[in-house]
């Protein structure tokens, strides 16, 4: 399941963020058109659709090595034309999505994030 925040933060926040708000949740791992599709259509029903939004991507370990906030490798990534840029003299570490495409931004930027957490049912 997917939750976008009303509070605008930093990627590192909304990474705690998550944590704490949903027991095993994380930052938005997107794996495939499908699922991009489905964060894009939330972020879109939830009046986000002309801003960023956090996802759990990051390179601040090894620059230019994009992974998820656990370290697990990317499956799927759908960068907006020209992206990542890697920050035009300044760290571009984190990752956004908008309008369904990635950009890298700084990491103490503040925005709005998506969590993904999974429900189990007994």
């Amino acid at each position: 399941m997917y939750w976008i925040s009303d509070d605008k933060v930093t990627w590192s926040e909304a990474v705690e963020e998550c944590r704490n708000l949903y027991n095993n949740g994380h930052l938005v791992h997107i794996d495939n058109e499908e699922e991009n599709n489905e964060v894009k259509a939330i972020r879109d029903q939830a009046n986000r659709g002309y801003e960023y939004i956090w996802i759990g991507i990051h390179d601040s370990e090894n620059e230019g090595v994009w992974t998820h906030e656990d370290g697990s490798r990317l499956t799927y990534v759908n960068w907006g034309n020209g992206e990542p840029t890697g920050g035009w003299g300044y760290e571009e570490d984190c990752g956004v999505i908008k309008d369904g495409h990635y950009n890298d931004v700084t990491c103490e930027e503040k925005y709005r994030f998506c969590c993904e957490y999974y429900v189990v049912i007994e």
